[in-house]
C-alpha cells in the first residue's frame, strides 16, 4: 500500500509539472494568435477603408463631371445672350445663369471639402498600412521564436509524460480512475498531504481515527469533504516517531 500511495503522490507531482508547462505553451500560442488576429483585424479595417475611399472617389468624379456640365450650360447661355433681342428673354437667361453660378459655387465648395477628406483618408490608410507591415514583421519574428519555445515545451511535456506512464502500472485501475475523476473536479489536484491533522486541500479537520490510519500507511483514505486522497508524508511520520521516542525516553528517565 505504501508503494501505491507514493506512486499517487509522484503522479500528482508529475501532473502538476505537466499542467504548468501546458499553461506556458498555451499562453505562448495564444499570444502569437492574438498578434495574428490583430494583424488580420487591421488588414480588414484597411480593406473597409479602401472600399469606402473608392466610393467617395467615384462620387468625387461624378461631381467633377457635374461641374463640367455646369460650365457647358453656362457657356451656352452666355453665348446666346448676344442673340437675345427681348429684354424679358434676356432677364430670364441672366437669372438662369445666376442660378447656375450659385449652384456651381455650392457644388465646388462641397467638392473641395470632399477632396480634402479624400487626401486625409489616403494618408490614414497609408499610415495604417505601415503599422500593419511593422506588426506583421514583428509577428513573423516573434512567431519563429515563439513556436520554437512551444515545440521545446511540447518535447518536455512528452518526456515528463513518459515518466508518468512508468508509474501507472503500480496503481490499481480502480484507484487510478478515482484519481482522474477527483482531479478533474478539484482543479487538477487529486491527492494532498494531511497537515496537522487536516486535509491539505479543503482544510477539513480529519477524525483522529482516520489520521492514525494515514500514519500507518495501510490503506488509501479520502477526505470526506472534498473527496481528495489524503496522505501523511514519510518525513512527517519519521518526525512524529522521533518525537514519540524522545518523549518515551524522557518518561523513562
Amino acid at each position: 500500500m505504501k508503494q501505491i500511495i507514493n506512486a499517487l503522490v509522484q503522479l500528482q507531482e508529475i501532473d502538476n509539472e505537466i499542467y504548468r508547462y501546458v499553461q506556458q505553451k498555451d499562453q505562448l500560442a495564444n499570444t502569437l494568435n492574438e498578434m495574428r488576429d490583430l494583424v488580420g483585424k487591421m488588414e480588414q479595417s484597411v480593406s473597409d477603408k479602401q472600399t469606402k475611399l473608392k466610393d467617395v472617389e467615384r462620387w468625387y468624379e461624378e461631381q467633377q463631371e457635374a461641374l463640367h456640365e455646369y460650365n457647358d450650360r453656362m457657356s451656352k447661355i452666355k453665348a446666346s445672350l448676344n442673340a437675345v433681342t427681348k429684354t424679358k428673354d434676356y432677364l430670364v437667361r441672366q437669372k438662369e445663369l445666376e442660378n447656375l453660378r450659385r449652384h456651381k459655387q455650392s457644388k465646388e465648395e462641397e467638392v473641395e471639402k470632399v477632396r480634402d477628406t479624400i487626401n486625409d483618408f489616403r494618408d490614414a490608410i497609408q499610415r495604417d498600412q505601415e503599422k500593419i507591415e511593422a506588426l506583421r514583421s514583428e509577428t513573423e519574428k516573434e512567431g519563429g521564436a515563439t513556436w520554437d519555445q512551444v515545440h521545446q515545451l511540447e518535447a518536455l511535456i512528452g518526456e515528463i509524460s513518459k515518466r508518468r506512464e512508468h508509474l501507472l502500472p503500480v496503481i490499481p485501475a480502480a484507484t487510478l480512475r478515482r484519481y482522474e475523476q477527483v482531479k478533474s473536479r478539484r482543479d487538477g489536484v487529486a491527492i494532498v498531504e494531511a497537515i496537522d491533522g487536516s486535509c491539505g486541500g479543503c482544510h477539513l479537520a480529519l477524525r483522529p481515527q482516520v489520521y492514525n490510519v494515514l500514519l500507518r500507511m495501510e490503506s488509501i483514505e479520502s477526505c470526506p469533504n472534498c473527496n481528495r486522497f489524503v496522505y501523511v508524508s514519510e518525513q512527517t511520520i519519521r518526525n512524529l516517531q522521533e518525537r514519540q521516542a524522545e518523549a518515551g525516553a524522557e518518561e523513562q528517565a
